[in-house]
């Protein structure tokens, strides 16, 4: 049913992207309290974007995720019967993995067109609506709108325009990631070049503010990442580096000092961790979840407990832990499976930042990644969907082609 022109089918795809990268969801949700119709808006998109797909052509990597989710159901699902711990959770469950994979397979399908054809850049489009997300989140919290609305959750903790802090230094770091990238991209465009240095300084602040000790950790590996391996050592790149470490120096304490109580007790806990006190206090409880995640695993190792059992644990919300969560809904086969597919993804786009001299989706997927140490369901995440999808498509395409920048 390719009932769609080449331009309206694009234009459908930058809107599904720009409102799931630029979080739509999240600004209609601060203003009126609803989001149920932006989240029908996607489902919509998603499905004319797959039936007006004009080539069908997976990548072995996109064949390898398709057998995952859908491995991931079946053993998932006979786990759930046989064990008979199913449950409206479990449902929300399936349906978030089937939904995920409906908008991969969507966003993939276009992307891989788009570069083949080179019609446009998706990096453009995915980047840009990073960025713009986290300059606004930045300004409305500047303009108190995010503290003066109750009902969103700001806490000690900046969220800007997501749903906890924990996403939004998830943003805050794609944004980084993208400013990094349009900066080396770019040419002798000035002004182009300070609007990209104020989003990145934006960025950065906005990560700090929202405080994930995950997304540090992240953030360190990517820049080591970058900087060791992709960026040759001259007096630009050592000065940079320098100049990060002492911004940092600067304006550490006094972002510390300007913390309440409970705030600086969760950073002190979390710069314990430098010392090797791994301790539930400061991993802000998640030893004590995976302790009683594998207790759950241990009862059935290798099918699994039944899928979304993981991510309902009583009392706890999930055991915070998307490997985990996978181990203990389908059990170990599924894991590693899907440990495999990342490590494939990953060498893949390894050898792509090597030909082509840009690490960026590589620092993406790695964020993801080790997100997942920490919290459940980043890879039903929609924001994550989309970068998945683009990575796949620009391994399947070989990304070939070059695009011009500003």
């Amino acid at each position: 049913m390719k009932f769609l022109s080449k331009d309206i089918y694009t234009n459908l795809l930058n809107i599904l992207v720009i409102i799931v990268m630029f979080n739509v969801n999240g600004i209609i949700y601060l203003f009126t309290g609803n989001t149920g119709f932006v989240s029908g808006i996607i489902l919509l998109l998603t499905f004319f974007l797959i039936i007006s797909a004009k080539v069908w052509k997976f990548s072995g990597l996109m064949e390898m995720y398709t057998i995952f989710v859908f491995l991931n159901l079946a053993v998932g699902s006979f786990s759930l019967l046989y064990h008979e711990n199913y449950g409206s959770k479990s449902m929300q469950t399936i349906f978030d993995i089937l939904k995920s994979y409906l908008l991969v397979l969507a966003v993939f399908l276009g992307f891989r067109s788009a570069i083949s054809n080179g019609r446009f850049d998706p990096m453009t489009v995915v980047g840009y609506s990073i960025i713009a997300s986290v300059v606004v989140s930045y300004i409305l919290y500047i303009l108190g709108v995010t503290e003066n609305i109750t009902r969103y959750r700001t806490e000690t903790r900046f969220s800007g325009i997501f749903a906890n802090p924990n996403e939004m230094a998830a943003q805050a770091l794609f944004s980084i990631i993208f400013c990094w990238h349009f900066l080396d991209k770019s040419r002798d465009k000035i002004i182009y070049k300070i609007l990209l240095y104020i989003a990145l300084l934006i960025s950065f602040v906005s990560l700090v503010l929202a405080f994930s000790r995950s997304i540090f950790l992240a953030l360190i590996i990517v820049a080591l990442l970058k900087w060791l391996i992709f960026m040759k050592l001259n007096i630009k790149s050592i000065a940079s580096a320098f100049l990060v470490v002492l911004g940092l120096l600067f304006f550490a304490p006094k972002y510390y000092n300007s913390l309440d109580v409970s705030a600086q007790k969760r950073m002190d806990a979390t710069l314990s961790l430098t010392e090797g006190d791994f301790d539930d206090t400061a991993t802000g409880g998640r030893i004590g979840l995976a302790e009683e995640g594998f207790e759950l695993i241990a009862q059935n190792p290798f099918i699994g407990n039944g899928i979304g059992i993981m991510q309902h644990m009583d009392g706890v919300g999930g055991v915070h832990n998307a490997y985990l969560a996978l181990w203990g809904n389908a059990g170990a086969f599924v894991l590693l499976y899907f440990v495999l597919f990342l490590v494939l993804v990953q060498q893949k786009l390894f050898l792509h930042a090597k030909i082509f001299r840009d690490p960026t989706l590589l620092c993406l997927m790695l964020v993801i990644i080790i997100n997942g140490l920490t919290k459940t369901g980043v890879y039903e995440f929609k924001i994550n969907n989309i970068i998945l999808a683009l990575c796949l498509a620009v391994i399947s395409a070989g990304y070939q082609r070059k695009f011009n920048y500003i």
